[in-house]
């Protein structure tokens, strides 16, 4: 069963478009850089949002094969947030 999220728009530094925490009780808060433009928080928030329908917080993946870096890199080189 997926848990609850919550999303919410907050100031994020500049290289973050977005981030997803979960909370003590399952909630996933996403998080949206509220500076990106509206078809980059549609973005940010796209890609969050697969993190809590994939389950990435329970699937005991390292961080590294969730998000590899190239792909990081990438995502800030171009501004692209999928």
């Amino acid at each position: 069963m997926r848990e609850p999220y919550v999303v919410r728009y907050i100031e994020l530094p500049c290289t973050l478009p977005g981030v997803t925490v979960r909370s003590a009780d399952g909630c996933c808060n996403v998080y949206i850089n509220s500076r990106l433009s509206q078809e980059q928080q549609k973005r940010a928030l796209e890609h969050e949002m697969t993190h809590v329908l994939r389950e990435d917080f329970d699937n005991g993946r390292p961080l590294e094969e969730v998000e590899p870096e190239e792909k990081i890199v990438q995502r800030f080189k171009t501004g692209a947030m999928s």
